[in-house]
């Protein structure tokens, strides 16, 4: 509703969501292009975040930070 995301963003929750092992991703801490929270598949989840940091950098030359 408030058009709070950027394009860098909506990249990673598009990616995040094509994944069967991920119930759900959204972004957290709008207004300043926020984090990504993102929840998996017990096991699952670094493997699927490593993947899609991988295809972040090469769309956006942007190192992304994984926490989990």
């Amino acid at each position: 509703n408030y058009e709070v995301s950027i394009p860098e963003i909506d990249f990673l929750i598009d990616e995040f969501i094509i994944y069967n092992q991920i119930f759900c991703a959204s972004m957290t801490g709008g207004g300043f292009g926020g984090s990504v929270i993102a929840i998996a598949k017990k096991g699952t989840g670094k493997n699927l975040a490593e993947e899609i940091v991988t295809r972040y950098w090469n769309q956006f030359k942007i190192e992304a930070k994984i926490i989990s």
